[in-house]
């Protein structure tokens, strides 16, 4: 993947040499302005977030959403660990308020656990849901709509969650099919 990005790049470089040599570093300048601001932008959002889910996690918050979603866990997930299972409902939780980058690591404490149990159905049924993009409230990017100027950044809530919702149970089916617990 790294050689298909630096192709890509010196080919761009290339081409902008050669249709407008004057421009190239008012347009490389520019670039990675706007590359400082979106990751500031999200670095804000993604820092107050991992901020909730971490005291979540230390308290008791952490236990009592594990032991709420125990019986959908298992339903869906197969016998999992306690400390699986509270992974796995933070990461849960994370997708469905949007925040993908937040969830990733409770994603993987959950991978982990369940490896340490040798549960891989529960692993794959986790990549899976992950992989479909579970979300309720496409947050970050709502965030980032309203950043840019949208009228109407929440707009998108309905369609992602259609979406979100065939998506998923079409992976839930699939794995529950096709992969043995």
């Amino acid at each position: 993947m790294n050689a298909i990005f630096s192709v890509i790049i010196i080919v761009s470089l290339i081409m902008l040499t050669v249709i407008s040599p004057s421009s190239i570093l008012e347009v490389m300048s520019l670039g990675a302005s706007e590359a400082v601001k979106l990751s500031m932008s999200l670095l804000v959002v993604y820092s107050v977030w991992l901020g909730v889910f971490e005291l979540i996690e230390s308290g008791a918050i952490g236990r009592f959403l594990a032991k709420i979603l125990c019986k959908p866990i298992n339903f869906i997930f197969g016998k999992t660990d306690e400390k699986s299972a509270k992974y796995i409902s933070l990461n849960l939780s994370s997708n469905l308020l949007g925040l993908g980058g937040v969830a990733t690591p409770m994603g993987i404490e959950a991978q982990k656990t369940l490896e340490d149990h040798n549960n891989t159905f529960a692993q794959n049924m986790l990549f899976v849901i992950t992989a479909s993009s579970i979300q309720l409230l496409p947050i970050s990017v709502i965030g980032l709509r309203t950043q840019f100027g949208s009228q109407s950044a929440q707009d998108i809530i309905l369609p992602t969650l259609l979406s979100t919702l065939v998506s998923t149970v079409i992976g839930i089916l699939l794995v529950k099919i096709f992969c043995k617990k």
